[in-house]
């Protein structure tokens, strides 16, 4: 009889590959009680923010501790597109990276081969981690990990959106991510987002990953501007964070009461 024990489904892949849809949400805390808020609630993929967010591998183990069971798949956004801090992640248990700054087909590349075993890529293999069910999971098994591995780069400057068709078009990529903030500020319309210039980087983000069928991800400020934007063709939307929605919320509670009172 197969010991399915450690056969781990990637949910997101298997949903992105059918054709779905897939609502997503930002962990900036560090909390696995937030986390486990959000699995419980059934967002499809959490994207823990280890760039900016305060995150450490200690804090990362208890998040993806919260999450398992459900069937939401937990993607990491790395600080930078490094070797040895992607492998570290994967080894804890993440399903999935999402790699900022990346502007060419070869950073691209580099992405996938940091999160890849041998022979396609350089990721250490190690049966002690939390990955591997600390020594369980058997030899053979690890060999299909790289399957599961969701890798999502972000297009965020002019230079990624000119090599926007040979970055999406890339062997083994799962999705690319429209970074609109980064892109704005790196582009010089930081405070003229709705302007021309970004409304083109955009459509041109848009139209290739399109027209070649690449599952296209961005971050949106809530439910309306998600569904406007999975009607125009998108795959994947973020569009909750745990920190700020508690910090705008709390401030509208509070301006609220004291209008009112004060």
């Amino acid at each position: 009889m197969q010991d399915t024990r450690f056969q781990s489904r990637n949910f997101l892949k298997e949903k992105i590959r059918s054709g779905k849809k897939c609502l997503g949400a930002w962990l900036h805390m560090g909390s696995s009680i937030s986390a486990e808020i959000f699995a419980q609630a059934g967002f499809d993929f959490v994207i823990i923010d280890m760039e900016h967010g305060p995150h450490d591998f200690m804090t990362l183990g208890d998040q993806l501790r919260a999450l398992r069971g459900t069937e939401v798949t937990p993607i990491v956004r790395t600080e930078w597109n490094d070797f040895v801090f992607t492998k570290r992640i994967l080894d804890i248990g993440a399903m999935g990276i999402h790699v900022p700054y990346v502007n060419t087909r070869a950073e691209v590349e580099q992405a996938l081969r940091s999160a890849w075993y041998p022979p396609k890529g350089i990721r250490g293999m190690a049966r002690s981690t939390r990955a591997a069910f600390f020594g369980q999971m058997p030899f053979s098994e690890l060999l299909n990990v790289n399957e599961k591995i969701w890798v999502m780069t972000a297009i965020e400057t002019p230079e990624s959106v000119r090599n926007i068709e040979e970055i999406a078009s890339t062997p083994g990529l799962d999705g690319v991510f429209l970074g609109p903030v980064d892109l704005a500020s790196t582009s010089g319309n930081l405070l003229n987002q709705g302007g021309p210039e970004m409304v083109g980087l955009k459509s041109q983000i848009e139209s290739t990953c399109f027209k070649l069928g690449a599952p296209l991800a961005t971050v949106a400020s809530g439910m309306d501007e998600a569904e406007a934007l999975f009607d125009k063709g998108y795959s994947m939307i973020v569009a909750m964070s745990d920190i700020v929605f508690l910090a705008t919320h709390s401030i509208a509670a509070v301006e609220r009461f004291t209008k009112k009172y004060r």
